[in-house]
């Protein structure tokens, strides 16, 4: 599979607002860290580093387990989080 293209990568603001949206879906599901792992198939030390920003590109396949976990779509998260850069 061929990898993004370097401008397809998340700025540090867009990561931000990415984070913001994860932490934001998953508090208002009341799922904890831990939860949200188990429901995506993802390691807690992820969904940690993905809501700290310790990760600014997590990474699209990453990216799409989190958003069917939490029922929500990939492009929602992508336009929440460009959305206010592109104003």
């Amino acid at each position: 599979m061929a990898r993004r293209p370097q401008s397809a990568r998340v700025s540090a603001e867009e990561s931000e607002r990415l984070a913001d949206r994860l932490t934001e879906w998953r508090t208002r599901r009341g799922w904890t860290q831990q939860e949200l792992a188990e429901e995506a198939s993802l390691s807690i030390a992820t969904i940690r580093a993905i809501e700290t920003r310790r990760v600014q590109d997590p990474g699209i396949f990453t990216l799409s387990r989190l958003v069917s976990a939490l029922g929500e779509s990939l492009d929602g998260l992508l336009s929440t989080a460009t959305s206010d850069t592109n104003e």
